[in-house]
């Protein structure tokens, strides 16, 4: 009967709602990066880093890194996904965390990888510049369900963090992007010890 009574309009925001929690589509997207800019400031949100999500970092040989690409108009104003890839590869051999190539991807149990990705959006006001960002780091691996454990492996996001931000400096999101990583570092840390101890 409620669902009746209710106007179309109605429907699609409790839908848009819905999409917001049960994932990040782009809607529920949308709606974060809108709070974070009448917010006007960078926090951290949605993630899976938990005692349970931690565990399923230990044992892991390393990992291979995949940095998505970003908006061109991104890259033009002097960020880009190069840049990116580099100081991640820099921050996490550095760490001790051994980066996998493609080969020994392939040939590790439960194929792990580190997915690292800076959405931006550039929007121009009449006297300033905004980047509405979400910085999404994920560690990705194959898993069988429990219910189904002869099923083929399927890839699912086992670890992650994100941070949503506004600012009118790229050096903002660099510094999420380097925030995004050390927090997998602590938490791959916090299972598998470090290379000093």
């Amino acid at each position: 009967m409620e669902r009746e009574e209710m106007g179309e309009g109605e429907r699609r925001g409790r839908d848009a709602v819905r999409r917001t929690a049960l994932g990040w589509g782009n809607a529920g997207l949308l709606l974060l990066v809108l709070a974070v800019a009448l917010a006007g400031y960078a926090v951290p949100c949605h993630g899976l880093d938990t005692d349970k999500t931690r565990a399923s970092l230990e044992g892991l040989p390393g990992v291979y890194l995949m940095v998505e690409d970003l908006r061109l108009e991104i890259e033009e104003d002097g960020l880009t996904r190069n840049e990116i890839h580099g100081f991640a590869k820099k921050l996490l051999t550095s760490a001790g965390i051994r980066l996998l190539s493609e080969e020994e991807w392939q040939e590790t149990p439960g194929r792990p990888w580190l997915y690292l990705y800076a959405h931006v959006m550039r929007r121009e006001y009449v006297e300033e510049r905004v980047y509405l960002f979400n910085i999404s780091i994920e560690v990705k691996q194959q898993v069988r369900l429990s219910r189904a454990p002869d099923a083929e492996p399927i890839y699912a996001t086992t670890w992650s963090r994100s941070i949503l931000g506004k600012s009118g400096w790229l050096e903002d999101i660099r510094k999420g992007v380097e925030l995004s990583l050390q927090d997998f570092i602590e938490a791959y840390r916090s299972v598998n010890g470090s290379p000093e101890g």
